[in-house]
């Protein structure tokens, strides 16, 4: 794309900064993409309400041993179990917020909600649609560092880690979400 600017020139060099280049790519790709973004936008807030609400059932059925099959029974004791152990970490007073826990309290929560996320199907496929939207979402955003050269194996390496990154970010932030409860 070529830019003339009207007037007097009021660039010394012919180059653009790194910032700017950032901002016009992002008011073309809510321009152009805002139909579909939306779109993404709305499914992915779909999939992070059902999970957060399915994780609280879980939670609920756990807490209050309502009766399930078999199987859900098994994963109930299992995750009853795990709580209670949490629930020994835990300080005796305050304000059970994660923000506020200790490392190690923060570590043992994620870890069960990822044992969640991992064993319970509804979970499991909530959070693959999420994470899915979240880097669709994220790759209309994205630029090649260094260049802006699309083509080619190297960018198609680039642009695969990218979307990698942003699927664990999406997942991490995801977890935390879950862990709350």
């Amino acid at each position: 794309l070529l830019f003339w600017e009207r007037g007097k020139q009021s660039r010394r060099t012919m180059r653009w900064y790194a910032e700017e280049i950032r901002d016009i790519r992002r008011a073309w790709a809510k321009e152009l993409y805002g139909p579909e973004l939306s779109v993404i936008g709305k499914v992915k807030d779909a999939a992070r309400q059902e999970l957060v609400s399915t994780a609280k059932q879980l939670l609920d059925q756990a807490r209050f041993s309502q009766r399930g099959t078999s199987v859900e029974q098994g994963y109930q004791q299992t995750l009853r179990t795990h709580l209670e152990a949490l629930q020994a970490e835990l300080p005796g007073r305050g304000r059970l917020a994660f923000a506020y826990m200790p490392p190690d309290v923060k570590d043992r929560v994620l870890t069960i909600a990822r044992w969640m996320v991992h064993e319970d199907p509804r979970l499991k496929v909530a959070m693959a649609q999420y994470t899915a939207q979240a880097v669709q979402f994220g790759m209309v955003h994205w630029s090649a560092p260094g260049g802006t050269d699309w083509g080619g194996p190297e960018q198609a390496a680039k642009r695969q880690a990218a979307a990698q990154e942003m699927r664990l970010r999406a997942e991490q932030d995801m977890l935390q979400r879950l862990a709350t409860p």
